[in-house]
């Protein structure tokens, strides 16, 4: 024979295993931070990377930074970009533009030396990656073509 009291255990632990069993369908937010901490032992700093890249492009060009932000004006232009603003930096600026699906493109050219230039275009962490790749290809195809240059030499002229 089985004591009464046994029922009312057995009444508690399933009780007890129900709360636990509702909290983990109506919270799987539970089990996302389980997994994300998990990741951070494991390659968490390459997802971490590829996350804040995500969205963005770059490339390294050998042209004066001016010859970038003309390129990067007459790219958004020929893209039909609509401007949203222009802010000005040392060396540095940054073009804001918007499509007309709202989507903000921020091309950034940064002076790296007289020669090389950093050109960046960022459509924000869910905009369209296919865009920033559209909005690089065509800021390349409108700088001046760039050639090997000579090497220097050291003759003197008399």
């Amino acid at each position: 024979m089985i004591p009464a009291d046994s029922f009312r255990h057995c009444g508690v632990l399933s009780l007890a295993a129900g709360f636990l069993l509702a909290g983990a369908i109506l919270l799987p937010g539970c089990a996302v931070v389980g997994s994300v901490a998990g990741d951070v032992g494991t390659g968490g700093v390459e997802a971490t990377e590829k996350l804040f890249t995500l969205g963005k492009v770059e490339a390294f060009v050998r042209a004066p930074w001016q010859d970038g932000v003309t390129a990067s004006r007459q790219a958004a232009d020929h893209l039909a970009f609509k401007a949203v603003r222009e802010e000005t930096h040392p060396e540095q600026r940054k073009l804001v533009y918007t499509d007309d699906r709202g989507q903000n493109v921020t091309i950034t050219v940064i002076r790296r030396s007289a020669e090389a230039t950093e050109i960046r275009v960022d459509v924000g962490l869910f905009g369209p990656g296919g865009l920033g790749q559209l909005t690089i290809q065509e800021i390349l195809r409108g700088l001046p073509a760039q050639g090997p240059k000579p090497a220097p030499t050291n003759d003197k002229v008399n």
